[in-house]
């Protein structure tokens, strides 16, 4: 009997304790009970009236407390929602409540649908010259959006007003591609934007000399783009240049090291598609410049250190610039200090060495250098 009227006690004071905990909304005043918010992320304040201190608790993840409590009186409640990337309204609570006196409210808080936009220009073509470079296009969205594209040639980076697309140099024929932009997460539908970059061809500049220069080096598109090294007599281009790899040398005593008689013997090589790089690479037009077209440019023009290169001015009053390129002799070497030219025509004296240009910001000459280097090449053209 004593159990019984134990277990019966038990049960009404827990319901008199439930009892207490209720919805209070005439003691605990809302400034509103409902409360509309856009679905970017943003803050929003309520005012709570009560006649005692109060805590807030969200009941959802996205809706962050910044005034976790109050103390009697009208106070304000401030809370921050996180951006609604859903596709549907959302509905969270955060409840107010009294402890000690059982008492509660709730704010209700209901999320607005994310509205995916994402505009893009009308371009249907970005056109690029051989040399590449950078184009805009305007694009307005207020989610990732994805770009894709069938070229490697084409990279990409957005910014605030949209993304910008650069194309890298083109030494061939002329080429093709598109590039795709679109809301995947959203089934936003693609804009597809063409491509078009055009052919390289070399351009040459009469400097009222013997043969005329061309306007940028051999691997280059435009005049202040270092190029491609090459070794003396090689027609490709290497990861690195030095004697081990040398096409041309052979190690005939199994030392290591160099002997003339360890150099395949060439003569001028001018013009030869076996042995000129510039032959090959641009037709039969082009070829290295011999020895003597060299001296006649470092002495028959006026040499002019600009933006880490020459200007080289002939006696017509026409420039080529050529860039102080350095030299690779297995890594990259004083690039933007000095360059270095190959010209076509070998030592006789020396096996080992051919002609080059070879330039500072303080000087200019033609002089020897070792055959197996990577030094630059501007063709010229008869």
């Amino acid at each position: 009997m004593k159990r019984l009227l134990s277990l019966l006690a038990f049960c009404c004071l827990a319901f008199a304790a439930c009892d207490n905990e209720k919805p209070s909304v005439d003691i605990i005043k809302l400034s509103q009970q409902v409360i509309e918010v856009d679905f970017e992320p943003n803050t929003y304040a309520v005012f709570v009236t009560s006649p005692y201190s109060w805590d807030a608790v969200a009941k959802n993840d996205w809706i962050i407390i910044n005034t976790i409590s109050g103390i009697a009186g009208t106070r304000e409640l401030q809370f921050t929602v996180e951006r609604n990337e859903q596709l549907n309204i959302r509905e969270g609570t955060i409840v107010i409540k009294n402890k000690d006196a059982g008492l509660y409210t709730e704010l209700s808080v209901i999320q607005k649908i994310f509205d995916p936009i994402l505009n893009v220009e009308n371009k249907p073509v970005l056109e690029f010259s051989c040399a590449g470079g950078e184009q805009p296009i305007l694009v307005e969205s207020n989610f990732e959006y994805n770009i894709i594209s069938d070229a490697e040639w084409l990279t990409f980076h957005k910014t605030s007003t949209g993304l910008v697309v650069t194309a890298s140099s083109n030494l061939k024929s002329s080429r093709n591609a598109n590039i795709s932009i679109f809301g995947a997460k959203y089934n936003i539908g693609c804009s597809v934007i063409s491509v078009i970059q055009d052919k390289f061809e070399p351009n040459a500049v009469d400097l009222g000399l013997s043969v005329k220069w061309a306007s940028c080096n051999l691997g280059a598109a435009y005049h202040c783009e270092y190029g491609d090294y090459f070794a003396w007599g090689e027609i490709g281009v290497k990861d690195y240049c030095c004697l081990e790899n040398y096409v041309y040398w052979t190690d005939i005593n199994g030392d290591g090291h160099q002997d003339k008689n360890e150099y395949t013997p060439l003569s001028d090589i001018a013009c030869n598609p076996q042995y000129d790089a510039a032959t090959t690479n641009w037709g039969e037009n082009w070829r290295m410049p011999t020895m003597s077209e060299q001296q006649e440019l470092v002495n028959a023009c006026n040499w002019e250190w600009v933006s880490d290169g020459m200007r080289v001015t002939g006696p017509n009053g026409n420039s080529i610039f050529l860039p102080a390129s350095g030299y690779n002799y297995v890594y990259d070497h004083d690039q933007g200090n000095i360059g270095i030219y190959w010209g076509s025509t070998p030592n006789t004296d020396d096996n080992e060495q051919a002609s080059v240009i070879y330039f500072s910001r303080d000087f200019c000459r033609v002089q020897w250098n070792n055959r197996y280097c990577g030094f630059m090449i501007r063709p010229v053209l008869d």
